[in-house]
């Protein structure tokens, strides 16, 4: 078996189903991360897709009825200058740089977009570099059977920044539940998920906090893609209604 901790690269053919993958687009200057579905073919849908694309490529579904709504609500559509192809698997994460994305109906009438890379491997990404949202608000967090209030500074689909004041309360080599949630229209607040996590690094701050810089367990990833994303673009439409 390959050592997961070893694996650097990874080519884009052994993305699976079960993977969570997503595309990371400059959009105006600012980093959006949009979910994508894996397209499931059959053996002669995938030998048409290799006869007219190649071997080197990954077959997503209807990304533009995921997407174009949500990115026509703030007017950005041609302002896309970039787009790479995020992948989270049992290995890690891995990023492929500058893709392509072509419409393509097959003969059999499904429609996919075809994903095609410059190069064919992925490099691993560091997780904690996955677009990040400004949460800045107390949560709980359980550990070991305890509650602890903490504040969470922001998040990713990989991970989340805990700040505790004072003596840190958490375990570092015990994984914790973060009691995520936020704060709906009325002020109430609203639980979002349960998200197992592992502190990884911690800083002391000079105001006498110290922030955990924690990754999130990997089966969390495609919900809080969506999350994000989706919150992403609230915020976008927001700044731009106030510009």
């Amino acid at each position: 078996m390959e050592n997961k901790k070893r694996l650097q690269k990874i080519h884009i053919v052994r993305i699976t189903k079960d993977d969570t993958i997503s595309i990371l687009a400059t959009v105006n200057d600012r980093l959006l991360e949009l979910p994508l579905t894996y397209a499931e073919l059959t053996v002669g849908e995938k030998e048409e897709l290799i006869d007219r694309y190649g071997a080197q490529v990954l077959a997503v579904g209807n990304i533009l009825k995921m997407w174009q709504d949500k990115i026509n609500e703030i007017h950005v559509k041609g302002k896309i200058s970039k787009l790479d192809l995020i992948d989270v698997n049992p290995y890690g994460v891995f990023k492929w740089d500058n893709v392509k994305i072509n419409k393509c109906v097959l003969k059999t009438g499904k429609l996919i977009y075809v994903i095609t890379p410059k190069s064919s491997e992925g490099a691993r990404y560091n997780r904690r570099r996955g677009v990040r949202i400004k949460i800045d608000k107390p949560m709980t967090v359980e550990q070991n059977e305890k509650f602890y209030t903490v504040i969470v500074k922001d998040i990713s689909y990989c991970g989340v920044a805990i700040e505790e004041l004072g003596v840190s309360k958490l375990d570092t080599k015990q994984e914790f539940i973060l009691h995520f949630s936020e704060t709906d229209l009325d002020g109430n607040d609203k639980p979002v998920g349960e998200f197992w996590g592992r502190v990884k690094t911690q800083k002391n701050n000079e105001n006498g906090s110290v922030v955990s810089g924690c990754v999130f367990s990997a089966d969390h990833a495609s919900f809080l893609q969506k999350y994000i994303a989706t919150k992403q673009i609230e915020r976008m439409k927001i700044a731009q209604n106030k510009a």
